[in-house]
């Protein structure tokens, strides 16, 4: 059995998380064929613009969804620990993939989760990977957003990233109306709609960024890290589990 073969379970959650990954994209997808958003355009009497565009709340099952696809990614990562320490033929009751508060603490929670009972390689690709505050952001920030999503839902939050064009109304011969006097008429085109982006909250991991981009990132990188213990089995001579 080759490296990217082995760890058979850590896998079936990751399969289950790109699932939930492109549902998740089908659900964004059917949200913007509705009527999701309104836009106001208008002048006041002291010949100022307003403009406002509002959406209609948020994709259904939006926040179930990446929560789902949030715990398959950190369930994969225990499953990788018991089945590392089971290659090594240690006792894999309460094993777990440890996660520090600072690289100071990370060999203690090597042995409190457990994992002191796997090689000694395998603890070392665990110091490599850093997975403590101030280390690997994207990994240390998925082991925050799962113990988040378990208390309460995550809720996503809508960014605009820009608006439908405004621009100056022409006259019959294609000049500024209003231009002369200081006072230009505007106009929207309302043929394209504006760019939504889905963020996660300001008080969550990683907020501000889009929701879509960071589970994919996180997709890969705990599909890597997996490898990467699968090859550590390969070089050491384990038994592929």
């Amino acid at each position: 059995m080759n490296a990217t073969q082995s760890f058979s379970q850590p896998r079936q959650k990751l399969r289950r998380a790109d699932f939930h990954i492109r549902s998740l994209e089908t659900t964004i997808e059917r949200y913007f064929w509705a009527d999701w958003y309104t836009c106001e355009f208008g002048r006041n009497q002291e010949g100022q613009y307003n403009f406002k565009v509002e959406t209609y709340g948020m994709p259904e099952d939006f926040s179930l969804i990446v929560g789902d696809v949030v715990h398959n990614l950190r369930t994969a990562l225990d499953l990788l620990a018991v089945e590392v320490v089971g290659r090594n033929g240690g006792n894999t009751k309460g094993v777990y993939f440890p996660f520090a508060g600072s690289a100071e603490d990370l060999d203690i929670m090597i042995v409190r989760r457990n994992f002191d009972r796997a090689s000694t390689a395998d603890q070392d690709l665990v110091r490599s990977l850093r997975p403590y505050t101030g280390g690997n952001y994207l990994l240390r920030s998925l082991h925050d957003l799962d113990i988040q999503d378990k208390h309460h839902s995550v809720i996503p939050h809508t960014s605009l990233v820009t608006t439908p064009k405004i621009s100056v109304k022409l006259d019959s011969a294609g000049n500024p109306i209003g231009f002369r006097e200081g006072r230009p008429e505007l106009e929207v085109d309302t043929s394209e709609p504006p760019n939504v982006k889905f963020t996660f909250p300001p008080d969550s991991a990683f907020a501000g960024e889009e929701v879509l981009q960071i589970l994919r990132r996180l997709h890969k990188h705990v599909t890597d890290i997996i490898d990467q213990f699968a090859v550590v089995t390969v070089i050491s001579g384990g038994a592929a589990v």
